[in-house]
């Protein structure tokens, strides 16, 4: 496989190009189902991704959309465009508690009494994001 990576931080594009190389002549291979992917199928087989990170622009505002996309071109064939990723800058570090248990044996469920295991209830609250209990 040949790899080709390059970024045009103007139009803030990132381009990736895989190309599978026959081993053989070091060419192009010359069967249509030779590649890093087998053709897809019902089953999934022939499907793939691509992680990367990106550092954000620095001091954006709390509330700022970063929106990722991507189109995956296969030989000649028109783009496949992938849905649209939207991140969300937070700006606040949240905050959380854990509740502590009682420490009288009656007040405690009769269920903890004789177990080992403990029902804990998690509360996590950022400004931005509201109050979400987990």
């Amino acid at each position: 496989m040949d790899f080709e990576a390059s970024l045009d931080a103007d139009t803030r594009t990132v381009t990736w190009k895989l190309t599978t190389i026959d081993p053989a002549s070091c060419g192009l291979p010359s069967h249509p189902t030779a590649g890093f992917f087998p053709p897809d199928d019902d089953a999934h087989r022939g499907e793939g991704f691509v992680n990367y990170k990106i550092q954000p622009k620095a001091n954006l505002a709390k509330g700022t959309v970063i929106n990722a996309e991507a189109k995956i071109i296969f030989d000649t064939n028109a783009p496949i465009n992938t849905p649209i990723w939207t991140n969300t800058v937070d700006v606040d570090i949240p905050t959380s508690t854990v509740t502590t248990l009682p420490t009288t044996p009656a007040l405690l469920p009769r269920y903890l009494l004789h177990q080992h295991c403990y029902h804990v209830t998690y509360y996590k609250h950022t400004q931005f994001f509201g109050f979400l209990v987990g």
